[in-house]
């Protein structure tokens, strides 16, 4: 399991769980029926919301040149993010949207990061597992 922090000038937080495989050289769209992407605070000031994946066969994508990809465009940090506003944000596709937000709207592109493009100030990417798991994965010394 993989949680992904970014961090837009706007000082709000999208956090999302990755459940899926992520392998080098395993391009393509990725299942899960459990990944989400949330908020923790919205640019107009509203509490946070979850958005749960919809479209469970196109949770995730993964490509090793891109940075980390939600749903079919729902959410993409570009590669080398902290230097272009390549990441964008398309809410609706393969997650859910707020109640209060429309299909294909403005308001849906708009929503979590102002914009539909965007340059994150920070990305943080943390890896969760069992520590007898991680262990295994630690370099030799």
């Amino acid at each position: 399991m993989y949680l992904f922090l970014y961090f837009n000038t706007f000082h709000f937080f999208v956090i999302s769980l990755r459940f899926a495989s992520l392998r080098t050289g395993s391009t393509g769209f990725k299942k899960s029926s459990i990944s989400f992407l949330f908020t923790l605070a919205n640019i107009d000031g509203t509490a946070g919301v979850k958005l749960d994946v919809q479209d469970t066969s196109k949770a995730i994508y993964n490509d090793v040149s891109y940075g980390p990809c939600f749903g079919d465009g729902d959410l993409v940090i570009s590669d080398m993010a902290a230097i272009n506003v390549n990441s964008s944000s398309r809410l609706g596709t393969s997650y859910s949207l707020p109640n209060s937000i429309a299909d294909g709207s403005v308001d849906a592109v708009n929503f979590l990061a102002g914009s539909e493009y965007f340059m994150p100030d920070d990305l943080e990417v943390f890896h969760i597992g069992r520590l007898r798991d991680m262990q295994s994965q630690l370099p030799v010394s």
